[in-house]
């Protein structure tokens, strides 16, 4: 007689199924990107190595927001160099120099550049493959590990106005709540580094929600 796992587990392993489905769609969707293929060819065809880093996934309300950073590791330098951030959510991909400024595009803080190509830098692409972290509210992708620090050296500020949600009070500015945000993230990858993922999942969870808040904020 062949017996079957409980529901319960064969609920966790649907729902991780889907997860990593839609990662590997979000995957694709970035490879696909014409400014981002056409800036990935441009540092290949100087010689360097792009390393694509760790995808991580923030849940926002009823949608999930993903942030992948890009690294490149010229001939001459042992130590890749953070270059650029991407963040999609819904049906757009972006790609800024920090973090910070891919938010700020997202939620309407800065308008929006015309469809170009940036210049190029120096470019092998390294791809991530899917796991997930226990123990947290968001799944992510392992990539290649660097020593580089986060995206962006912006760290939170005080607030002066604030609205009161679950947990601790939030800026309703929104350029507090974009450093806000970069700070958590960035918090977050060193937790991850650490192995600790009980750490990791809290500023996963608190990162959504201050997300969510710059969502609400900007009407989308």
């Amino acid at each position: 007689m062949i017996r079957r796992p409980p529901r319960s587990t064969q609920s966790r392993s649907s729902a991780a199924s889907d997860v990593y489905k839609r990662q590997v769609q979000v995957e694709a969707r970035i490879s696909n990107d014409p400014a981002i293929s056409a800036q990935l060819a441009l540092w290949n065809q100087a010689g360097g190595r792009v390393i694509r880093g760790n995808l991580l996934v923030i849940p926002i309300d009823d949608s999930l927001l993903y942030v992948e950073p890009l690294y490149l590791q010229a001939e001459q330098r042992p130590i890749p160099e953070l270059k650029r951030v991407i963040v999609c959510h819904g049906d757009r991909v972006i790609m800024e120099p920090t973090l910070a400024k891919a938010l700020e595009r997202l939620f309407g803080t800065e308008a929006e550049p015309p469809s170009s190509v940036p210049a190029g830098d120096t470019g092998t692409t390294t791809t991530t493959t899917s796991t997930t972290v226990p123990d947290t509210s968001a799944t992510t992708t392992t990539g290649t590990d660097t020593s580089e620090t986060g995206p962006d050296g912006t760290n939170s500020s005080g607030t002066d106005s604030t609205t009161t949600t679950t947990g601790k009070p939030l800026p309703t500015d929104k350029e507090e709540l974009i450093a806000l945000a970069v700070d958590l993230y960035t918090r977050a990858l060193e937790a991850q580094r650490a192995g600790d993922w009980s750490e990791y999942g809290q500023l996963i969870q608190e990162l959504g929600r201050v997300l969510a808040t710059l969502k609400a904020l900007s009407g989308l």
